[in-house]
């Protein structure tokens, strides 16, 4: 491979160098670093508190809003003050305390309520799509046609790709 400067060559070897670089999933990481399930704990109830702060905090700012004397415009300006600097910061809050329960619980080989597993992924793999339509099929080059079943059509335009097993 031929490069036209220096910097395109340090580029391209540090892509190949970060490509060659292992890559672990979370479970993974927590089997490298178990004492991270206690951070992992101590930053969900951090969270958790700074969330209840934060709820008490949105109500008392809402409450005083409703109270005060004013026109609708001032009071919907500062309804709208509020969801952009607190309950956005709740919101994001929320959010990654999710992710850091979710981490635990694949570190547990707990799967989060509807969540799909992996086994459950492989066995759905597994059934020939087309057996799971209940109406005529019609062969292509490279796939089979049908109505959709998920809207009133009168042209076919679902395919079913029989070498991935995929609509």
């Amino acid at each position: 491979m031929k490069f036209k400067s220096k910097k395109e060559y340090n580029y391209e070897v540090e892509k190949q160098w970060r490509m060659s670089l292992s890559r672990y999933n979370n479970k993974e990481l927590l089997n490298i670093f178990p004492e991270a399930k206690e951070v992992i704990r101590n930053k969900i109830i951090e969270h958790e508190t700074l969330q209840a702060s934060l709820t008490k905090e949105i109500k008392r700012h809402l409450t005083i809003i409703k109270n005060i004397d004013g026109d609708e415009f001032s009071k919907w300006f500062c309804r709208e003050w509020v969801k952009a600097n607190k309950v956005q910061k709740l919101l994001e809050i929320e959010k990654q305390t999710k992710k850091l329960k979710g981490i635990l619980m694949f570190a547990s080989n707990k799967t989060p309520k509807g969540w799909v597993t992996e086994d459950q992924i492989q066995q759905a793999i597994a059934v020939p799509i087309e057996t799971l339509i209940n109406q005529p099929l019609r062969r292509t080059s490279k796939s089979l046609v049908c109505l959709c079943p998920l809207h009133d059509e009168k042209t076919p335009s679902f395919h079913i790709y029989l070498e991935t097993n995929s609509c």
